[in-house]
């Protein structure tokens, strides 16, 4: 864990009362989970992907100091969109078939935005390790099995 790196203090106050409000919120839904159960699992791990990586990419920017952080935005915009369309898709993921319905040019394009801002997210706060790790997973799946690019998809997204 040497690559490990700290966590960047934001600079101006608003966005640091954005990350006190995002973490502190993170900890009051993980408390009430513990108490009372988890919901779906699909709303239980889209929320917490969503609360982990606001703070990676609040807290962990690309180019620390920077005053235009354009790609941070594009990446804490690109998680949102991603757990907010299962979010708001979520009667038609509980009922489709897996691996027999097709799936739909949005549902390959944001597997493909999750899997890249989850990488790009793990390798800002760990380093390069787990991430080329995963890559090196992917690409054997893709070019060493039979597992279909859609099959895969389904799975990661």
């Amino acid at each position: 864990m040497s690559e490990e790196r700290a966590a960047t203090t934001p600079v101006t106050q608003w966005l640091r009362w954005i990350v006190a409000a995002v973490a502190v919120t993170m900890s009051v839904y993980h408390m009430y989970v513990a108490a009372f159960g988890p919901p779906e699992a699909m709303i239980f791990r889209g929320t917490h992907l969503l609360f982990a990586l606001t703070l990676v990419f609040l807290l962990f920017p690309l180019r620390p100091g920077a005053p235009w952080r354009t790609i941070d935005a594009l990446l804490l915009v690109g998680s949102w969109a991603c757990v907010l369309y299962i979010f708001l898709n979520y009667e038609y993921y509980t009922n489709r078939i897996i691996y027999i319905d097709e799936l739909t040019f949005w549902d390959k394009f944001y597997a493909v935005v999750a899997v890249l801002v989850v990488l790009e997210g793990t390798r800002r706060v760990i380093g390069w390790a787990l991430p080329l790790t995963a890559i090196a997973f992917l690409v054997y799946v893709a070019f060493f099995t039979t597992v279909q690019t859609p099959v895969l998809m389904e799975q990661l997204y």
